[in-house]
């Protein structure tokens, strides 16, 4: 199903619309100030950057090279949609590209993980975790964050998954709730 044929709710596309283009914008605003350095900026200190690149380097090596995933210590045996796409925006925030340079494959990999994680119902989450939407949302962002960087094919699945799982958010928004609750997301998608 592609994102045209999903079911329309008018002005939750709208508010969903106006929040992913202003994240864009904030995301382009901030890559524009790293871009043009501003004279007055506090050059990253050379330890900071050799700490931060030695972190990746061992998440690199802690990837699970068969699923893609990042192990967790919280006694969960399989890959956690959250903890793969946290990992995964650690090695873009640093300027790492899906399928480019030292850790392209790394990031591939993390990208391939999440599109096979996703289940039919949209949700970016392993089977049996009690807070997936917590996964979701974080797999949800990584995806979107990295979508113009993929080559066409994983492109082309990440725009289906990307679409499945917006949708997914806004549905699990409008559950009814209790009066303290509304507006806000559960744990699961279809929490009361």
């Amino acid at each position: 199903m592609s994102f045209a044929q999903l079911p329309r709710r008018p002005w939750r596309f709208g508010v969903a619309l106006l929040a992913a283009g202003l994240s864009i914008a904030t995301v382009a605003a901030a890559a524009g100030q790293a871009i043009v350095q501003n004279t007055d900026d506090e050059p990253i200190p050379p330890q900071v950057q050799s700490s931060v690149d030695r972190g990746l380097a061992w998440l690199a090596t802690d990837q699970d090279p068969r699923t893609g995933a990042w192990p967790t210590n919280a006694g969960w045996r399989g890959p956690t949609a959250a903890v793969t796409g946290l990992a995964a925006m650690a090695f873009m925030a640093r300027g790492n590209v899906p399928g480019q340079g030292p850790y392209g494959d790394v990031l591939n990999r993390a990208v391939d993980c999440l599109l096979n994680l996703q289940q039919p119902d949209g949700l970016l989450a392993s089977q049996g975790l009690n807070q997936s939407m917590y996964d979701h949302g974080i797999a949800t962002v990584m995806l979107c964050e990295c979508y113009g960087m993929l080559d066409n094919a994983r492109q082309a699945r990440a725009r289906v998954a990307i679409a499945h799982a917006v949708r997914l958010i806004l549905d699990a928004q409008s559950v009814p709730k209790s009066s303290g609750d509304r507006g806000g997301w559960p744990y699961m998608p279809r929490s009361r």
